[in-house]
């Protein structure tokens, strides 16, 4: 794989990523939606991303890289299209629903090839930093421009151009074949749950922090700026962590990060625990694969699987705090999510007491 095309496509998807945190009020106020429906764009971008990991697992060996990478780009791109001129309210799910089945193509097909390289440790830091730097320009260009649409349209910009590229230049790499699901290990099932609820967590951070930010005095502008920082921090932080001494224990990471982000995230109204929140959350993803790389050997196949679970919480999360919303108000945005991290810590703690007993 060619590191500069991938990399801008997944440079695309962070910016996606960060998208719903300014556009969710928003669309509420120009189509009179409700908190609970607001919730279900980013929850369907997710559902549909997972759906389209799973489908990858079993028809990747058929498809190729080169169609996978087509199709991941071409649906984001319409996706990004429709969230950036529909209408009517069911075209804005219509356009989640398409930028989500592109972002789980891209993000499991780009990253099966990077693992394929001749260096894999390097081609997925790339990778890793493509996508935070991403989320941190998404709401900036928001911030900047004024508005959320300038963000969608320089996914559409670098989508095009990078996708052909990134196609045609990695035709050559080989894709796994998926195995199935009676050999997935007990370790990577076990990381696969905590993937889910830390991507609830982050996702609920993510679409609805801004909101409540709001809810504890900044402006809506003021938000956008924080959520470009608390992308920041969690970029930062998990880059930091990619270049530290490898000695260095994921469990520690997992658990420390988890356990810093637990009491904060309930106090997400504030911007100074919104901004840590994303410092602490930074080694916790690629905490979870180091982890499984101590605990058992890792299958291509394995990875799609936590992709695909991980996802679930991002379906999951922000449709429940849209639910939270509307029936208790937006000061219970970061209790919610503080709920989704504990889970993630407590399945943590579990795991490792089991990897403890089991290790001779």
């Amino acid at each position: 794989m060619r590191d500069a095309p991938a990399w801008w496509l997944l440079f695309a998807l962070g910016m996606l990523t960060t998208v719903y945190g300014t556009m969710i009020p928003e669309v509420r106020d120009r189509f009179d939606l409700p908190a609970s429906s607001a919730g279900l764009l980013p929850a369907l971008q997710f559902l549909t991303a997972g759906v389209s990991v799973l489908a990858w697992m079993v028809l990747a060996d058929r498809v190729g890289l080169r169609r996978s990478v087509l199709t991941g780009a071409a649906f984001l791109v319409g996706g990004a299209l429709l969230l950036l001129s529909a209408p009517l309210w069911p075209l804005l799910f219509c356009g989640a629903a398409a930028a989500g089945v592109g972002m789980g193509l891209l993000n499991v097909a780009l990253t099966a090839a990077a693992a394929r390289r001749p260096n894999p440790a390097r081609a997925l830091l790339v990778l890793t930093s493509a996508i935070c730097i991403g989320a941190v320009a998404g709401p900036t260009i928001t911030a900047v421009g004024g508005s959320y649409e300038l963000a969608l349209a320089a996914i559409v910009v670098i989508a095009i151009p990078s996708g052909l590229t990134a196609a045609r230049r990695d035709a050559h790499v080989g894709v796994p074949r998926a195995a199935p699901a009676s050999v997935f290990s007990r370790p990577a099932r076990w990381i696969a749950a905590i993937a889910a609820f830390y991507l609830a967590a982050e996702s609920v951070m993510a679409s609805w922090g801004p909101t409540a930010l709001i809810e504890g005095g900044v402006s809506s502008d003021e938000a956008t700026v924080w959520l470009a920082a608390f992308w920041a921090g969690l970029a930062i932080s998990r880059l930091l962590i990619s270049w530290v001494d490898p000695a260095l224990s994921p469990v520690a990471l997992v658990l420390g990060g988890l356990g810093v982000a637990v009491p904060l995230t309930a106090f997400s109204t504030s911007v100074a625990a919104f901004v840590i929140v994303g410092v602490a959350f930074g080694p916790v993803f690629p905490g979870l694969f180091a982890w499984l790389a101590q605990l058992t050997p890792v299958r291509s196949s394995e990875m799609g699987l936590i992709f695909a679970v991980g996802l679930t919480g991002g379906v999951v999360g922000p449709a429940l705090i849209g639910v939270l919303v509307d029936a208790a108000g937006r000061a219970w945005i970061g209790p919610g999510a503080a709920v989704f991290v504990l889970s993630a810590l407590l399945a943590a703690i579990a795991l490792g007491r089991a990897a403890a007993i089991s290790r001779p």
